[in-house]
């Protein structure tokens, strides 16, 4: 490999620039001592502490974010059906609806840098009509294909949707180095092979990037952020987890296309 190693982290998704600045601020992630409110004519303190990221190491934080992928094909985790808590904000999230992994890295799993520099780069072409109303029953609508990555799409929606369960926990449901919170937020695909492995994975290094920015002092209190993929090594026994059906497909298209252009030049 010829890539230097910053260009390969950058390549794999993981290189985040601001991190050796973010590291300069030298976030304190132990439970600061007791004390008196300060009074309105010492506001430094207060600004030095809700300026820094809200990144903290594993273990070290009062809230933790777990995030875990599995399959629905070998059910739901039951923590995932005890209901609605803080520490269980929403329901699974599927991500069945996302495009499969193509059959030429299928064999790998998620975990593989290929199958994640593959899924986070592939594009869906989505078509968008802006209806321009000037009187004319019979105008036609201006169509315009719009190119969308769809897993980190899907990232971002899911990172905005995890950073507001944190802010309501938070704020709302008073949790911090009092009243410690270990949230866990599960995303499912077919297999939990491929997806929801790439999309665990993504959304986990957003949500470090977020609460190392911190922007808008958004999050109060320190969070770590972890992952755990349940069913990644099962013993899978369907050839579709390892893309035999879509390499098969992918075969039969090259077939007919060769034919098809035999055909053309016969004529």
């Amino acid at each position: 490999c010829n890539l230097s190693l910053e260009d390969l982290f950058l390549e794999y998704g993981s290189h985040d620039p601001d991190y050796e600045k973010m590291k300069s601020q030298n976030i304190t992630m132990t439970p600061p001592p007791p004390s008196s409110p300060p009074s309105q004519g010492t506001p430094n303190s207060v600004t030095a502490q809700t300026n820094s990221g809200m990144l903290a190491p594993n273990g070290k934080a009062p809230i933790h974010i777990e995030m875990v992928s599995f399959g629905f094909k070998y059910s739901v985790p039951p923590q995932a059906r005890e209901g609605w808590s803080h520490s269980n904000p929403f329901s699974p999230i599927d991500c069945r609806d996302l495009p499969r992994c193509p059959h030429y890295v299928a064999k790998l799993s998620g975990l593989s840098h290929k199958v994640k520099r593959t899924m986070l780069n592939m594009t869906d072409e989505k078509k968008s009509e802006d209806d321009s109303d000037d009187g004319d029953e019979n105008n036609d609508k201006d169509t315009t294909v719009v190119a969308v990555k769809p897993v980190s799409a899907k990232s971002e929606e899911v990172c905005k949707t995890i950073t507001s369960a944190v802010e309501e926990a938070i704020n709302i449901g008073g949790h911090g180095w009092a009243f410690p919170l270990e949230t866990t937020i599960f995303i499912g695909s077919e297999y939990g092979r491929h997806r929801s492995v790439v999309l665990v994975e993504n959304v986990a290094q957003k949500m470090r990037q977020i609460l190392r920015r911190n922007e808008g002092n958004r999050i109060g209190q320190p969070v770590s952020v972890s992952t755990r993929h349940r069913d990644v090594d099962q013993n899978h026994r369907d050839e579709e987890a390892f893309g035999s059906d879509l390499r098969r497909e992918h075969e039969v298209e090259v077939k007919r296309k060769k034919k098809l252009e035999w055909l053309e030049g016969r004529w």
